[in-house]
């Protein structure tokens, strides 16, 4: 079907758009993106190798519109109330990461592929750059307002927490207990 309208065009334009994120996605968590062409993307979304081409100018802009995609739909997914006190923001952000990991699952374990060949994107070293000194700066500021003696420190500590409960669980699956170590965190930070 042609679309028949400006609207329609750019309706179904996004809806390619979002077909080719969502197979290289899948295709480069689950197969490594070195194993993956662009060919096989363009087979698994259902649309013409040139017609990828024309969203995207090669298979590393295909893999940072993903990784943008993902930054820009945590940045919409988490937000906090303006009045919510320093122990309400740290409770929500432990919630939402906890959310993130089972929701977004793929996303991790693709993201945790691509930390360990980093060399090889230098835009993924910026944007891991970036997100720790933002979460840096959030943490530094909600441990300060608690209290906390050194709380970039804590920052620092929390940050590698994540990390760490996100390797795990993308290593371990449904043998590692995310609701164990949410509570654990909960209790160590908001009790």
């Amino acid at each position: 079907m042609c679309p028949k309208s400006p609207e329609q065009f750019e309706v179904v334009r996004q809806q390619s758009r979002r077909l080719i994120l969502d197979a290289a996605l899948r295709l480069f968590a689950n197969e490594g993106y070195h194993a993956v062409s662009v060919s096989k993307i363009a087979t698994e979304a259902g649309v013409s190798k040139g017609l990828m081409y024309n969203y995207f100018a090669s298979k590393d802009a295909l893999l940072k519109g993903i990784i943008d995609d993902a930054l820009e739909q945590a940045e919409s997914e988490f937000t906090w109330p303006a009045e919510a006190s320093p122990k309400e923001q740290l409770s929500a952000t432990i919630d939402y990461v906890f959310l993130a990991l089972e929701q977004h699952k793929t996303m991790h374990r693709l993201l945790m592929a691509l930390t360990i060949q980093m060399h090889e994107f230098d835009f993924i070293h910026d944007i891991a750059l970036a997100k720790l000194n933002q979460y840096k700066a959030l943490f530094t500021d909600l441990f300060s307002k608690q209290g906390y003696d050194d709380p970039e420190g804590e920052a620092l500590i929390l940050s590698a927490l994540f990390d760490g409960i996100s390797l795990q669980y993308m290593v371990l699956d449904s043998d590692y207990d995310l609701n164990a170590i949410k509570n654990s965190l909960t209790k160590r930070y908001l009790t």
